[in-house]
């Protein structure tokens, strides 16, 4: 990924560095619940992490409950994605 703050006309959600690369873990618990661990490295500088993010997703049959925990900016966050049939 390459959209930065440095290339972009508005700053707001992107990352400070220019190269990312994103890699991460997804477990499915049950038919329903799943945890996902996602890491992202700075690629033009030495693959430094620079974000571990965990998520917990449940589906409940028309919305999935997504709630994430950012380990960086010691964040949590709850969302409900509406689920396309």
């Amino acid at each position: 990924s390459r959209s930065t703050t440095q290339n972009s006309v508005f700053d707001y959600g992107y990352d400070s560095y220019s190269k990312k690369v994103t890699a991460g873990l997804s477990y499915e618990l049950t038919k329903k619940d799943r945890i996902v661990v996602a890491n992202e490295f700075d690629a033009s500088n030495g693959m430094n992490l620079m974000d571990n993010d965990y998520y917990w997703y449940h589906d409940w049959h028309c919305v999935e409950t997504e709630l994430k925990y950012e380990q960086k900016k010691d964040k949590w966050s709850l969302h409900f994605n509406f689920l396309n049939f």
